[in-house]
């Protein structure tokens, strides 16, 4: 039992390494308008991994605060309140205005780091569609910056290039990476749970989790693999094959890729919808079903 507890200790820690680099690309464009507005010189590469890194240590820290006693809890708060309280006034009282502003702009890049918050707090607390709202949030911080790059056209926005198709693709494919494994992993977690209600463990079930679990790791991860360095092989080579253009796009540049995206998105949006179920009932886990001899 406790090696399946390491393994899916390793299958959340995962998607929360991942989450460090995928919005840290995906906020860089904003923290790099933000830099040269303040007119600070600093990277906003850098910055932008310091603050999801701090966002991803913000939610392990929450999920634990959650699991406190409500007296704990409550006291924690408060300590927390009243410290925030005394910076500000401290910070007023020797700097003025420019330390609230100082603090002002502090407090906005911590605002920054949320959605990494909120990701790896709902993968540890099984919240799968708040980790579903906070992968649209990362993705609308990447998609917005096309709009603003319209609007200001010196607007840096990272991986769309063409000299950069390569990244950007690796983006989206472990975007891709990213909510699978985040949403397996709240799934496995919620079925150990249901096998070891008590003291009583199935073995059995257990070595069957296993088989199921190895398998999964192992076939995912061939799958997101061959699928980046085929597309990759086609991209490069899009000439060769002659598929220059799709809807006036060419495949081969940074808004092909974003094409090619969005379609694998909706197929896979359409399969869902589309493909036959079974109509399943709702029983307990190990219970089966009681029904009536005499019922037809």
């Amino acid at each position: 039992m406790k090696t399946t507890k390491y393994k899916l200790y390793a299958l959340q820690a995962l998607p929360t390494i991942l989450v460090i680099w995928l919005y840290a690309v995906a906020m860089m464009g904003f923290n790099y308008i933000i830099l040269k507005q303040l007119n600070i010189n600093f990277s906003s590469a850098y910055l932008s991994i310091i603050l999801s890194s701090i966002g991803v240590a913000l939610g392990i820290v929450f999920y634990f605060l959650t699991n406190l006693k409500s007296n704990t809890k409550f006291i924690i708060s408060i300590i927390s309140t009243i410290v925030l309280v005394m910076v500000v006034l401290i910070g007023y009282i020797f700097g003025g205005i420019l330390a609230l502003q100082y603090l002002g702009v502090i407090g906005f890049f911590f605002l920054m780091s949320t959605i990494a918050l909120i990701s790896v707090y709902a993968i540890l607390k099984n919240q799968k569609m708040v980790f579903f709202s906070s992968a649209l949030g990362l993705m609308f911080f990447y998609f917005i910056l096309i709009l603003l790059s319209k609007a200001k056209p010196d607007t840096f926005i990272p991986f769309y290039t063409d000299e950069q198709v390569e990244l950007l693709l690796l983006f989206f494919i472990l975007f891709i990476f990213y909510i699978e494994l985040g949403s397996i992993s709240i799934y496995f977690k919620n079925v150990i749970k249901k096998m070891t209600p008590n003291q009583e463990i199935d073995e059995l079930m257990i070595k069957r989790f296993n088989k199921v679990f190895n398998r999964y790791v192992f076939f995912i991860s061939i799958f997101l693999i061959t699928s980046y360095l085929i597309t990759l092989m086609l991209l490069l080579n899009a000439n060769f094959i002659e598929i220059n253009e799709i809807m006036g796009i060419n495949l081969s540049s940074a808004y092909g890729v974003i094409l090619l995206v969005s379609f694998t998105f909706l197929g896979a949006i359409l399969f869902w919808i589309l493909i036959p179920r079974e109509k399943t009932t709702n029983n307990s886990f190990n219970e089966p079903k009681i029904t009536n001899i005499n019922e037809e």
